[in-house]
């Protein structure tokens, strides 16, 4: 299979004017304005390469090539929202490599023996909402709307209100879930988002599993006052314990294992004046790894960690686990196609873990999951900086396409 590698980057690159900051990173959250105006300009070439497209009750994207004959489909895609101030290759990537693929094998006339499904999903990253994996788990049926539908992002905005504004129907969200043996396998290509691959002079490397994911959120209560009047040994002061917990964050992470990976993301302090003691501290806790045990365990000694400095300080303490994901392992009957389809593309079929977390871990409950990795420059992502060759995005393309190829006859 050929591609045409200057229409993929050239997509990309226009992608970039959908929420870009000042400092060239870009700011697309889910069901935003952004994501909504970026969405539609991949439905729209979608309709241009000939695909049929719908949306789902809740805005997921989808393209379809139709097969010579009916059957569970081959989905591939990824999304196109992204972290606050993030990159422009995570997550459009995925989508518009997908697109290329399909469209490719449509111009050159290869119509396939099952469908194929390009996807784009909505807010797979869980900056906007405590959710993250939006999109693939409403798919998969497992989104717990109804638990988190009066959740409130930082504009007062709840889940249910901007589902709403962004044209989705919440009354129809259980719609969005694919009936069993709609999907025959799920592909997709992603940013690698560390230094692997660099490290190797490698282009692109096939995923042999996705990390686990258990984020949390953790509320500290003492008391205000004056920062100047208050002494020291009369202080409520939730700031201090909340520094200790960081730190313990930091040590579970490194004593348990290098695939452990543990992270305090987000800190507000309330009501977050200089010359005031706060009344609360909000932390972001997340923890993950490949192994599911390991991973609790350290979600385990965190919390038991938190709740004991909290008693030691005569604090108020809450700790909400808020999204859990599960480690998967791709299939080994789609890691076996990649790693062939690679040598048709003159690439050496390296593998590596994931351990971001990703649609796929979502989509491994309804069919089975492979994932192709384009390398990263410095290891980098969720910033600015965040970047990938167009030489690089060209060779996942074509893995991609040839997996694709290969996988739906």
């Amino acid at each position: 299979m050929q591609i045409n590698a200057v229409r993929v980057n050239d997509r990309l690159a226009y992608l970039t004017r959908f929420g870009t900051t000042p400092d060239g990173g870009v700011t697309r959250y889910a069901l935003s304005r952004e994501e909504k105006a970026a969405t539609d300009t991949v439905a729209r070439w979608m309709e241009e390469a000939g695909l049929q497209v719908r949306r789902d009750a809740v805005g997921n994207l989808f393209g379809r090539l139709p097969g010579r004959r009916p059957g569970p489909a081959v989905l591939t895609g990824s999304h196109l929202d992204s972290v606050p101030n993030g990159g422009h290759y995570d997550g459009p990537a995925g989508v518009l490599a997908a697109l290329e693929a399909v469209q490719s094998m449509r111009e050159q006339g290869l119509v396939p023996e099952l469908p194929i499904e390009v996807a784009s999903f909505i807010g797979e990253e869980g900056s906007r909402f405590p959710h993250g994996l939006m999109g693939s788990s409403f798919l998969t049926g497992t989104f717990p709307y109804d638990e988190i539908s009066h959740l409130k992002d930082r504009d007062g905005i709840t889940l249910d209100e901007a589902l709403r504004a962004y044209g989705s129907d919440p009354e129809r969200a259980r719609e969005a879930a694919v009936a069993p043996g709609a999907y025959k396998a799920y592909v997709e290509l992603h940013i690698e988002q560390s230094g692997m691959l660099e490290a190797r002079g490698l282009p692109a490397g096939i995923v042999s599993g996705i990390a686990g994911m258990r984020q949390a959120r953790g509320i500290i209560r003492g008391r205000a006052e004056h920062a100047g009047a208050c002494p020291m040994d009369l202080r409520r002061d939730p700031m201090p314990a909340a520094a200790e917990v960081i730190l313990e964050v930091e040590r579970a992470a490194r004593e348990s294992d290098p695939a452990t990976r543990a992270t305090v993301g987000f800190i507000k302090a309330m009501p977050g004046g200089t010359n005031v003691i706060p009344a609360a501290v909000e932390l972001s806790f997340d923890i993950r790894d490949l192994d599911g045990a390991r991973r609790d365990a350290c979600v385990e000694r965190v919390k038991a960690f938190f709740l004991q400095v909290c008693h030691r300080r005569s604090l108020t303490a809450e700790f909400e686990i808020q999204h859990t994901s599960t480690p998967i392992r791709c299939d080994s009957g789609i890691v076996q196609t990649m790693t062939e389809a690679a040598g048709g593309v003159g690439m050496e079929p390296f593998q590596l873990p994931s351990g971001a977390v990703h649609d796929g871990a979502n989509v491994s409950l309804v069919c089975p999951v492979g994932m192709i990795f384009v390398r990263s420059r410095d290891g980098l992502s969720h910033c600015p900086q965040e970047y990938t060759s167009p030489e690089d995005i060209a060779v996942g393309t074509r893995l991609l396409a040839e997996t694709l190829r290969r996988l739906a006859g």
